[in-house]
């Protein structure tokens, strides 16, 4: 990617470690509650040690998921109706909500290039992938 996209090295370490991180346990939260069919007690349990671990490790981390999760909410809905996604299934329009949730933090701006159109369907779809080869296919 990196060989692709030398710009994306203009982005802070700090950064990537943060918003990937956040990204990835919001992704595998949303599994974890999908596959395994998780009561709202057990996933209010999750989320309390999810919030108390991500806390530990940066005290925004905590806002951060929440804010992608409900960044991910809005734009899955909002994108669902798009025919770009119609018939196609969750996994990209997952990959895609949580790709430019990423993004736009990581560029702290909305993409608008194309190179960084594609980043979001990268990124996006390396975090949605890893959770669904783990855990199967459905996301949402």
């Amino acid at each position: 990617m990196l060989k692709a996209e030398p710009w994306i090295r203009e982005i802070e370490l700090k950064d990537w470690t943060f918003f990937v991180t956040v990204a990835f346990v919001f992704v595998a939260v949303t599994k974890a509650h999908d596959t395994q069919q998780l009561s709202e007690d057990r996933l209010d349990k999750l989320l309390e040690v999810v919030s108390a671990d991500l806390e530990a490790c940066d005290r925004d981390a905590p806002g951060a998921f929440m804010d992608c999760k409900v960044f991910f909410d809005k734009a899955f809905d909002g994108l669902a109706p798009d025919a770009a996604y119609v018939g196609k299934g969750p996994h990209l329009l997952s990959a895609d909500a949580v790709g430019m949730w990423l993004c736009w933090n990581l560029l702290r701006r909305p993409p608008h290039e194309e190179n960084e159109r594609k980043l979001v369907r990268q990124l996006g779809g390396i975090a949605v992938s890893e959770f669904t080869r783990w855990w199967g296919p459905e996301l949402t």
